[in-house]
C-alpha cells in the first residue's frame, strides 16, 4: 500500500466542526490541550480527522509539542501507517 506523499500548511482552527470544515491541513487543540486533532490525508488523500497526545507523557504515543499554539512541531514524526509519514514543523506538515 502506497503512502500519501504531500506536504501542506496547517491551519490553526477554533474545533473539530471547523476542522472538518477547512479540511486538509485544519488543526485544533482539545480543551485542556493534551491533544492535537488534525485532518490528515488517508490513503486516498482524504481529509480525516487524527489525535495526537500531547499531554500525557506517560501514555504511549506521546508527541513532545514546541508550545506554539499557531505553528506547533510535533515529534517524533507523525506515522499513520498505509496512509502519510511525515512530521508537524513549525505549522507546516512535511512528507517523508
Amino acid at each position: 500500500m502506497a503512502e500519501n506523499r504531500t506536504s501542506f500548511d496547517g491551519k490553526r482552527v477554533l474545533n473539530m466542526d471547523e476542522a472538518h470544515q477547512v479540511g486538509l491541513g485544519a488543526f485544533c487543540f482539545d480543551s485542556r490541550e493534551w491533544h492535537l486533532l488534525a485532518m490528515m490525508p488517508d490513503k486516498n488523500g482524504t481529509p480525516t480527522l487524527c489525535s495526537f497526545n500531547i499531554g500525557d507523557a506517560k501514555a504511549d504515543p506521546y508527541w513532545y509539542w514546541n508550545g506554539d499554539r499557531d505553528k506547533p512541531t510535533l515529534s517524533p514524526s507523525l506515522h499513520w501507517p498505509g496512509h502519510w509519514h511525515g512530521w508537524l514543523r513549525n505549522g507546516r506538515f512535511e512528507s517523508v
